[in-house]
């Protein structure tokens, strides 16, 4: 069995003196810092959610993590964030894109109808920010599938809202949306082929 010599064994005490101090230092700018990070975030959330622009989200991402716990933690302010996203303003659907791997379940699903939402006023900026890879296209497939469950059993209400969005692609003529067009066309058409055949 090798034995350590003198330095070997100074250098691993130094090695685990640096480790514990890491770990006291975390926990310390947990047990201290982070309550008065997220009352930081508190107002400019507040702020965002009710008016989303450039400036409030500018204000928003200025702090740690850009307050994300502030909103995500909170249902009643996700929903906020929901609503003003499925009412088509970019500035809250942009900031709800960006943390859409933070949500899942009925929230995750709640997010891509309100980005569904987003892109019945806005497809052309739907379109664009799965070009630029905020939106992968298996994900901009879905959402343009995915409708409100107020009219799960309105087939007829469904086939219009998809009409809508079929009609909103087909007017974008960018080049350079060329690929993202054809991700949700396809979309459309499955979404429609399979809500006909439940009418059948």
């Amino acid at each position: 069995m090798k034995l350590m010599s003198s330095i070997e064994f100074i250098t691993l005490r130094q090695k685990v003196s640096v480790a514990v101090l890491k770990g006291a230092i975390a926990l310390s700018f947990s047990a201290c810092c982070e309550p008065a990070l997220a009352a930081n975030c508190n107002a400019p959330a507040v702020t965002f959610l009710s008016r989303p622009s450039q400036r409030s989200l500018s204000d928003l991402q200025a702090h740690g993590q850009d307050c994300w716990g502030a909103i995500g933690d909170k249902n009643y302010r996700l929903n906020a964030l929901f609503r003003t996203t499925s009412e088509g303003n970019r500035w809250a659907a942009s900031y709800l894109l960006k943390h859409l791997n933070k949500l899942d379940g009925g929230n995750l699903e709640d997010a891509f109808v309100a980005i569904g939402q987003f892109g019945d006023h806005d497809m052309r900026s739907l379109l664009d920010y799965s070009r630029q890879g905020a939106l992968p296209s298996p994900i901009l497939g879905r959402v343009l599938r995915m409708l409100p469950l107020s009219i799960s059993d309105d087939f007829g209400g469904q086939l219009k809202i998809l009409e809508a969005r079929r009609r909103n692609i087909e007017a974008i003529t960018q080049n350079d949306l060329a690929s993202q067009k054809t991700v949700a066309m396809g979309a459309i058409e499955q979404a429609e082929a399979r809500i006909k055949s439940k009418i059948k």
